[in-house]
Order: structure tokens, then C-alpha cells, then sequence
């Protein structure tokens, strides 16, 4: 498969592995995510909810103590950990 963006990859991901992955990932507890929307509109809901983490980063509320360990696992590309949780589960 061949992918394009982060959002991209996201709409390959089966909902119950994204939200498997999404809630054993250091982020997860950080994300906002809305699991009740539908399954066509939870890819790019998840998307905004890391998008939204990233930005929040750079204010000074996001908790100092934490934002190296969440700065990290942004810059090497959550979506770099999805695709592996996408590989286990299709194959």
C-alpha cells in the first residue's frame, strides 16, 4: 500500500485496531477523540485530534514536564507506530 499522508493512512485502518492501538499508545491519553462518530468520519476525527495535540505543544499550558516525551513521539511520526499496529493485524 502506498501512502501518501498521515490522514491517508489513517482511512486503511480498521476502526477497533485505530482504537486499540490509539489507547495503548503514550498519546492516547492525550488525544481527543470522539469514538462515537461514524467509521467514515473517525480517520480524519483522529487526525484532527493529533493535529490539535501538536499545537497544543507549543502553548504554554501543555505541561513542560511532558512535552519532550510527546514532542518525541510526534516528530518520529505516530503514524510511523499505526503502521505497524496495521501490519500485525493484517498480516
Amino acid at each position: 500500500m502506498k501512502v501518501f499522508n498521515a490522514r491517508h493512512f489513517l482511512r486503511h485502518i480498521s476502526m477497533p485496531t485505530l482504537k486499540q492501538f490509539t489507547d495503548g499508545h503514550v498519546l492516547g491519553a492525550r488525544l481527543n477523540v470522539d469514538w462515537s462518530l461514524p467509521a467514515d468520519s473517525l480517520p480524519a476525527g483522529v487526525g484532527d485530534a493529533v493535529q490539535d495535540l501538536e499545537t497544543r505543544l507549543t502553548t504554554p499550558e501543555f505541561d513542560a514536564a511532558e512535552r519532550p516525551a510527546v514532542d518525541m513521539t510526534c516528530a518520529c511520526g505516530w503514524t510511523t507506530y499505526g503502521a505497524r499496529a496495521w501490519g500485525c493485524s493484517n498480516g
